[in-house]
């Protein structure tokens, strides 16, 4: 066998090992690190409320008196509904186990 070819066939068996270690390592990774499912806030609507709207980038939550929700953490749009029907709007940070709306 020539002596360029048993550098290449060298070359490409280093290759693999690498790789083959590259792979072995990023599955650990994705094995081991956070499961990806995104932490929730509860939410619940404060005595005196009727109701409420929660919104973000297009995505809509109604929340009821007596109620609650899970939303993942983030800033909302908050629409509340006092009990002679008039709305007020409010920006609401979730964050945290527990928020309760409209205090």
């Amino acid at each position: 066998m020539r002596r360029g070819a048993r550098s290449i066939r060298g070359a490409l068996g280093t290759y693999l090992w690498v790789s083959s270690a590259a792979v072995v390592a990023l599955a650990l990774v994705l094995w081991l690190g956070p499961d990806g499912a995104p932490e929730t806030t509860r939410v619940v609507l404060a005595p005196g409320w009727e109701g409420a709207t929660l919104d973000v980038d297009g995505r809509t939550w109604e929340l009821r008196a007596g109620a609650e929700l899970e939303l993942p953490p983030g800033t909302y749009r908050v629409t509340l509904f006092a009990p002679d029907g008039e709305p007020e709007r409010r920006e609401l940070e979730l964050s945290g186990e527990l928020v309760v709306v409209g205090e």
